[in-house]
């Protein structure tokens, strides 16, 4: 495998479908929460989102469409083999760690 399939399958592993987890069940809870699958109250559901806790971290909608998150960073070391491991994680809703 080249270190551009590598780098794909991490990408797809550890981003992308996160990220899909994340959205499908942010939709979901905004359907269950306003009960319709009309555009309109999935958005309004969406926006009254101030405390989903996702596979990504922490999301909420403050204002606007765009919703503000917290950010992971991870680090990989080659004095532990070459392992991935949680650095920090960035909340703008809190302290900085």
């Amino acid at each position: 495998m080249s270190s551009v399939e590598v780098r794909s399958e991490v990408d797809r592993m550890f981003v992308e479908l996160p990220m899909t987890y994340d959205a499908v069940v942010l939709v979901l809870r905004a359907i269950e929460r306003q009960g319709s699958i009309d555009p309109s109250a999935i958005r309004d559901g969406l926006a009254a989102t101030t405390d989903f806790i996702g596979a990504m971290g922490a999301v909420r909608y403050l204002s606007g469409p765009d919703p503000e998150r917290s950010v992971v960073i991870s680090r990989i070391s080659r004095i532990s083999g070459g392992r991935s491991y949680l650095y920090r994680i960035i909340d703008p809703a809190g302290p900085e760690p």
